[in-house]
């Protein structure tokens, strides 16, 4: 069995330093992405998930951002939303 090497990496700090340069809208899409991916960790690495977990928790922490409109977006449609028709 192979040992993995020990991972230095400050993943907070790379990760406030990506979302720092993203403007609010950006950072609702992204943090979209993140849970979406986040939702199914099965199929995740250890160093991709702990990169997904630091980017959420960036945006999470970000100023003047929408606390209810994050848990909205990790939340997903509704039930009544799911099956409305277009």
């Amino acid at each position: 069995m192979k040992k993995r090497p020990k991972d230095n990496r400050d993943y907070a700090y790379e990760a406030k330093k990506l979302v720092d340069k993203l403007n609010l809208n950006h950072k609702y899409e992204m943090y979209e992405i993140v849970t979406g991916k986040l939702k199914h960790p099965y199929h995740l690495d250890e160093k991709r998930l702990r990169e997904l977990e630091a980017v959420r928790d960036a945006i999470e922490d970000s100023y003047n951002i929408d606390q209810p409109r994050l848990l909205a977006i990790k939340r997903g449609l509704g039930e009544m939303a799911e099956g409305a028709k277009p």
